[in-house]
């Protein structure tokens, strides 16, 4: 399994990066990460759908991705626009929530206009209804406020900040593997999620700290000479901030999964499990990344 593991990176990791690399193209306009964030958020929604589903309450799997990839999509409004020049100072002014909190509010009433009209009798309406807003809020919000990482700081730097997300998330998944194996013992979560353990907690929080603190410190000499090193203790601050959302967004999921009694979320990628296995420290943290770009000073250029 960890050879599988192993291998899958090796392929999925470089074609991640000549895609990242191709969005950073000014000519691309960002469609690169929009296909890309798409594809994601169209399977998390179907495997979401899936877990939760109920005879009892049957949901509108087309209707509820519609609205979950138009919410995310909205994000790219202004780069699309059909403008013969895009002057670079505008691009920070991209990154404001105003265009998907707007299309999330009409998604939501759309959801709530369909239910309306497919009303044929008491039981289970408010119970589908739930579910789609829920799979709407999960995936399209937490994910839409993801991807504004990609501006918050401008469009050469976008790629900077969400490395730090994706570097504190997925060190904190390594930590917590790492040292609960190695010292875990006491349960965290018996109930809810075996294999997580006190040490493996503690785990979390260091690796997210110190590999948050590596990346702000030199990671972005790889984006442009003009990114310095932030202080080292908002730099360790931040990472354990994402490291322990996310770790909190892990246990989510598995609520979910356990609720439902699946083990993983699909068998989409063997090893990893679905899109959802792979996405949940990301997407739970990703919003509190994105406020915490805006409060602390992270920012050094």
């Amino acid at each position: 399994m960890l050879r599988w593991r192993i291998l899958v990176s090796c392929f999925v990791i470089p074609l991640l990066l000549g895609l990242f690399w191709l969005d950073t193209l000014p000519q691309s306009r960002g469609t690169p990460l929009l296909g890309l964030v798409l594809i994601l958020a169209a399977g998390s929604v179907f495997e979401l759908l899936s877990l939760i589903k109920s005879e009892s309450m049957p949901t509108r799997r087309l209707l509820v991705t519609f609205c979950v990839l138009a919410t995310i999509a909205s994000n790219w409004l202004g780069m699309l626009a059909e403008l013969p020049d895009i002057p670079a100072e505008i691009f920070p002014a991209l990154g404001l929530l105003g265009p998907m909190a707007a299309t999330f509010s009409l998604s939501c009433m759309l959801l709530f206009g369909h239910a309306l009209f497919r009303f044929k009798e008491p039981g289970g309406n408010m119970g589908t209804l739930s579910i789609e807003m829920f799979a709407l809020i999960y995936v399209g919000f937490f994910l839409g406020m993801t991807t504004q990482l990609r501006w918050v700081t401008g469009f050469e730097t976008g790629y900077f900040v969400i490395g730090s997300l994706i570097i504190a998330a997925k060190s904190g998944d390594i930590g917590a593997y790492t040292l609960g194996r190695l010292f875990g013992k006491k349960k965290m979560a018996p109930i809810l999620s075996p294999g997580k353990t006190w040490a493996g907690f503690v785990g979390a929080l260091l690796f997210s700290g110190f590999f948050s603190w590596l990346w702000l410190t030199w990671g972005g000499l790889l984006f442009t000479r003009d990114i310095g090193p932030c202080p080292w203790y908002w730099a360790v601050l931040y990472g354990v901030a994402i490291g322990f959302v996310g770790l909190l967004g892990d246990l989510c999921e598995s609520l979910i999964k356990r609720d439902s009694e699946k083990k993983d979320s699909s068998m989409l990628i063997p090893g990893f499990g679905g899109i959802l296995d792979l996405l949940d420290s990301i997407i739970f943290a990703g919003p509190l990344a994105y406020v915490l770009w805006f409060l602390l000073p992270l920012r050094t250029w």
